[in-house]
């Protein structure tokens, strides 16, 4: 563990913990839904998601069995990274736009570590902040935005400064403004509220 940053870094990284139970997105678990993988990569991959918000929703996720965002190691974190800049180009050459989110939630079971990434229209990006916005005080809370400007791994130590080892939700935003909810206690919050946001038949199709 580096006592400056508080990582563990990818030559010294602790195995990941083991499921504790049949687990869906472990690439390796005879539960994944093999047909629905797009990519796979050296330590993550990119998957179609089951009932998709709208065509182009996907999800990646690392190989193996990490719980969170916050607790990947850097090579996976890196790469995962080259996934999502390669996604934004795509969707960008489609007059789209992408909102990336993650929403961790410790379980009994074991949690696998996913990011949502959703196209948008690149006509409606600049209104993914005050949607998010407007939702989360519907739904009773208010975002903490990270610090505009920093890298991938900047970003996850900004986000860890933050959550430390409570749940959350994060969404990065087309002009990569990044907004989390840290979830206190037994604090909860809709399953489904990044996709309820997104959905084609609210804000953004």
């Amino acid at each position: 563990m580096c006592m400056m940053c508080r990582f563990s870094h990818s030559l010294d990284n602790p195995a990941p913990p083991r499921p504790t139970g049949p687990c869906w997105f472990c690439l390796s678990s005879p539960e994944v839904s093999t047909h629905l993988v797009l990519s796979v990569g050296d330590h993550c991959y990119c998957a179609l998601a089951k009932g998709p918000v709208v065509q182009g929703h996907v999800l990646l996720l690392p190989i193996e069995h990490f719980p969170s965002t916050v607790s990947l190691a850097f090579d996976v974190l890196d790469e995962m990274q080259k996934y999502i800049d390669c996604l934004r180009e795509c969707h960008r050459s489609q007059g789209n736009a992408i909102v990336i989110f993650e929403r961790y939630i410790q379980l009994r079971a074991g949690t696998h570590a996913h990011i949502q990434i959703i196209p948008i229209p690149e006509a409606e990006a600049q209104s993914a902040y005050g949607a998010f916005e407007s939702a989360a005080m519907q739904a009773g809370f208010e975002f903490q935005s990270l610090a505009s400007g920093k890298s991938h791994r900047e970003a996850r130590e900004a986000l860890w400064e933050l959550v430390q080892n409570r749940n959350y939700f994060y969404v990065e935003l087309p002009d990569q403004t990044r907004l989390v909810h840290p979830l206190d206690g037994g604090a909860k919050m809709s399953m489904q509220f990044g996709r309820e946001v997104i959905n084609e038949d609210n804000n953004f199709w």
